[in-house]
C-alpha cells in the first residue's frame, strides 16, 4: 500500500468528569426520545465505572472487568462524537438507536450490527466536527474537501475472514454511487480476536498509545490488509481510511488507574494515483483537518 498519513489524539480523562459527562450524554439521548435500557451496554459500563472509581486497593481493582472498562470507554468517546455532531443526530435517528444494542463486549458479539453503526457514525461524525460538509449518503457517507466530493464506504471488520468480502462490498458500494472515494475499515476486531478476547494495554504513559497503534497497525497493514486492497483496486477508489482504536488502563500518579484510548487514522492514497498529483496531494492533507476530540 502507498505511503499512510495520520490522524491520531491519544485520549486520557479524569474519570469523574468523564463519568459526568457520559451520565449527561446518555440523559440528553433520553429526553430525545431515545431507547436505552439499563441493561444496555453503556448504562453497564457506567455502572462499572462508577464503582471503579470508587476502588481504592489491589484486591478491589482485581476484582473488575477489565476488558469492559476499556472498551466501554472507547464506545463513549464516539457516542460523544456522534452525538455532538447535529448532522448525523439529524439524519441518522433509526441508526442511533441500533447502536445501543449489542453485548456488554464485543467478543461476546453474534450480530455484530450496533457496533457497525457505531464506526460509520463516528466517521461520519468527526469529518463533521472537523467542519467538512458532509452528507449522509451511499455508500455510507460524502465529504467536501477544497471543492471535491468524496465517498466513503466504511465498513468494520469483525473477524479476519471477512477482510475480502468487506473490501468487496466497499468497492461495489463505491462504483455503484459514481463518486470518487474512500474504502474506510476499522481493525480493531481482528487484533483482538487473534487473542481470542476482548484486550487492553496497560501503560504508564498515554502518548505510548499512539505508538502502540501505529506499530500494530503497520503489522496488520502488510500482513492482513494489503493484498485485499489491491485485489480490489478501481479508479473509483482513490484511497483507504484504516481505523484502529487502542483502549488502555493508565496508571497515574498518585490514584490506581485511569482509562484511555488512542483513536487512529490512516489516509492512505490509491497505489494508483501519481505522487504530488493533486488527488494525491488532498489525500495527504486531509488528516491534518481532523479536529476531533479536541486537544486541552
Amino acid at each position: 500500500m502507498s505511503e499512510p498519513f495520520y490522524h491520531y489524539r491519544p485520549l486520557d480523562r479524569d474519570l469523574d468528569l468523564f463519568i459526568s459527562d457520559s451520565i449527561g450524554v446518555i440523559e440528553e439521548l433520553k429526553s430525545d426520545g431515545y431507547r436505552i435500557s439499563d441493561s444496555s451496554r453503556f448504562p453497564l459500563f457506567l455502572k462499572e465505572l462508577s464503582n471503579f472509581i470508587k476502588c481504592r486497593s489491589q484486591v478491589e481493582f482485581n476484582s473488575f472487568d477489565k476488558p469492559l472498562l476499556a472498551d466501554g470507554f472507547r464506545d463513549f468517546a464516539e457516542l460523544n462524537a456522534i452525538v455532538k455532531s447535529q448532522k448525523i443526530r439529524k439524519e441518522n435517528r433509526k441508526e442511533i438507536q441500533k447502536i445501543f444494542g449489542g453485548t456488554r463486549k464485543p467478543s461476546e458479539d453474534n450480530l455484530t450490527q450496533a457496533r457497525d453503526f457505531q464506526f460509520e457514525l463516528y466517521l461520519a461524525a468527526i469529518f463533521d466536527l472537523s467542519g467538512f460538509f458532509v452528507e449522509i449518503a451511499e455508500p455510507d457517507f460524502k465529504f467536501e474537501y477544497k471543492g471535491t466530493i468524496y465517498s466513503v464506504a466504511a465498513k468494520r471488520i469483525s473477524s479476519e475472514s471477512k477482510i475480502q468480502t468487506r473490501f468487496s462490498k466497499a468497492k461495489k458500494q463505491i462504483k455503484k454511487c459514481g463518486i470518487p472515494g474512500f474504502i474506510a475499515f476499522s481493525i480493531d476486531r481482528i487484533v483482538w480476536d487473534n487473542m481470542n478476547d476482548d484486550c487492553y494495554i496497560v501503560t504508564n504513559d498515554p502518548d505510548s498509545l499512539y505508538k502502540a497503534g501505529q506499530s500494530t497497525l503497520h503489522q496488520l497493514l502488510k500482513s492482513k490488509i494489503k493484498e485485499a486492497a489491491w485485489k480490489h483496486r478501481d479508479p473509483l477508489v482513490v484511497g483507504h481510511i484504516a481505523s484502529f482504536a487502542v483502549p488502555a488502563l493508565v496508571k497515574k500518579q498518585g490514584e490506581m488507574f485511569s482509562l484511555g484510548i488512542c483513536s487512529n487514522q490512516l489516509f492512505i492514497p490509491s497505489f494508483d494515483l501519481r505522487v504530488g498529483g493533486e488527488m494525491y496531494t488532498n489525500i495527504t492533507e486531509i488528516p491534518g483537518q481532523i479536529k476531533w476530540p479536541p486537544q486541552g
